[in-house]
């Protein structure tokens, strides 16, 4: 519910546009984000095209052509021309998706839990590291604070630096 509260707070109250950049299946990120009850607060995901990895299984073919699908489900699959799919490395899909909007350096973060995307997109947007298993108040704080919004009234100022932040 927090971190819900945090998208919401994000999205509808501030205005921010929030893009989901994975190397996970686009088709996934969004079933599970709707079955969340977060998908209404992200603008795009971007992710790889079903069935990218290797060759693909009989399952990823099937799944990309719609076969056997119930029709609801074809809503969460991925669409080229959604711009949904990543264009090589996450720094590129960010850096497109950047100038796309005319954005600098100090309008975009990146929240990552891979230290080595972290390391890629130094330089290009302001990055916090996610250790351990997802955002949590330190991160959600931090994030908040690149917007120079302060978290909570109650909220210690130290907690806004604890993640990585570079």
């Amino acid at each position: 519910a927090s971190l819900r509260n945090l998208l919401r707070r994000l999205s509808v109250e501030l205005g921010v546009r929030l893009v989901v950049n994975s190397k996970g299946f686009v088709g996934v990120i969004k079933k599970c984000l709707f079955d969340l009850e977060m998908l209404v607060f992200f603008e795009r995901i971007t992710g790889v095209q079903e069935g990218t990895y290797g060759n693909g299984t009989h399952y990823d073919w099937q799944s990309l052509s719609g076969a056997g699908l119930p029709p609801e489900m074809f809503s969460f699959l991925g669409r080229a021309s959604a711009h949904e799919f990543l264009q090589g490395a996450k720094r590129t899909t960010i850096r497109l998706d950047m100038s796309r909007r005319g954005l600098d350096l100090k309008q975009a973060v990146m929240v990552d839990d891979d230290r080595g995307e972290i390391n890629d997109a130094i330089g290009l947007v302001s990055c916090i590291h996610v250790a351990g298993c997802g955002v949590g108040a330190e991160e959600a704080e931090a994030l908040l604070g690149f917007l120079g919004i302060h978290p909570h009234p109650y909220a210690h100022p130290a907690l806004m630096w604890r993640a990585t932040i570079r």
